[in-house]
């Protein structure tokens, strides 16, 4: 093959890449996602009220009210927990914790300090997308027993 054939084949498969990627990339923009989540045996309801932001990275300082915990079977160190976010402050990227939402969470600890209905406080990432995810939760503190 000639150089130039080579050299147009490869400037053609490169755009059809770039354009699936930016397509894809770029295709929650017009949806808004109301999402039905299950949740440690019950339903709930998780709005994205953010729409077209990329998930990562990003990170906020929330206050929550612990509403379960569970202990992963598999892993003796990760906690599965449900909030309910109380505050959400955001610190870089998407704030994906909004007041009032019901959310799912994890840490992982060896043991926790905190238990059901405490309030507590915590840097949370959020891992997921326009479907569902989990918050990843470090330097949990509790704020009221």
């Amino acid at each position: 093959m000639s150089k130039i054939f080579k050299w147009l084949l490869f400037a053609l498969a490169l755009t059809i890449g770039l354009s699936r990627f930016a397509i894809n990339a770029t295709s929650l923009n017009s949806v808004r996602h109301d999402v039905a989540v299950e949740i440690l045996g019950g339903k709930h309801f998780m709005a994205s009220k953010l729409q077209g932001i990329m998930a990562a990275p990003n990170q906020s300082e929330i206050e929550a009210k612990v509403l379960h915990i569970e202990q992963s079977n598999q892993f003796p160190d990760k906690w599965y927990l449900e909030l309910e976010i109380l505050e959400s402050k955001n610190i870089t990227g998407g704030n994906f914790a909004q007041t009032g939402d019901k959310v799912k969470a994890f840490t992982i600890q060896s043991s926790l300090n905190f238990a059901k209905n405490n309030i507590i406080t915590a840097q949370a990432e959020f891992l997921g997308d326009a479907h569902g995810g989990f918050f990843r939760l470090n330097n949990i503190e509790v704020f009221k027993p």
